[in-house]
């Protein structure tokens, strides 16, 4: 099982936690994961480390620090949902989290919590979906450069 490889100093992880400088044996893990698309690899990257959102498709103005701190954060969250590694239903920890956080309580899923949020804030109510959206496609193409994960300069 590769996720419970990943970060793992006692299995063998060399690494640092950024995925844009990984040892060989750590990049191939990681490779392996995303482009074999286990669940729980996905998840471990998603939730516990490195991959992010994509900065430059998120646009705050300068006195919404919160939103864009959580962005990067809060999104792939969103990603892990759509690729059916979490659970953003009302009732799951993703929401549970953003609403005790954010608010938006009332709301159907995370997804529409989040959009219900950034409009109520006055920002665009579709950033993060496009950030989740973006991640997706990059994970489901197995697009390693696109996510930033590169081998460790040698």
């Amino acid at each position: 099982m590769i996720s419970a490889l990943l970060f793992n100093e006692s299995a063998g992880w060399t690494s640092k936690r950024n995925l844009s400088e990984l040892s060989d044996r750590d990049f191939a893990l990681v490779e392996r994961g995303i482009r074999e698309q286990q669940a729980d690899v996905l998840a471990v990257l998603l939730f516990r480390g490195g991959i992010y959102g994509s900065t430059e498709l998120i646009t705050f103005p300068d006195d919404a620090t919160v939103a864009s701190m959580i962005a990067g954060f809060d999104a792939p969250k969103l990603a892990a949902c759509e690729l059916g590694v979490a659970d953003c239903a009302r009732g799951g920890r993703i929401f549970q989290e953003a609403c005790l956080m954010v608010g938006g309580c009332d709301q159907t899923d995370a997804a529409a919590l989040w959009r219900y949020v950034l409009a109520r804030d006055g920002l665009d109510p579709t950033i993060f979906d496009r950030v989740a959206a973006d991640l997706v496609a990059k994970i489901r193409a197995g697009d390693l450069e696109g996510l930033r994960i590169r081998r460790k300069p040698s």
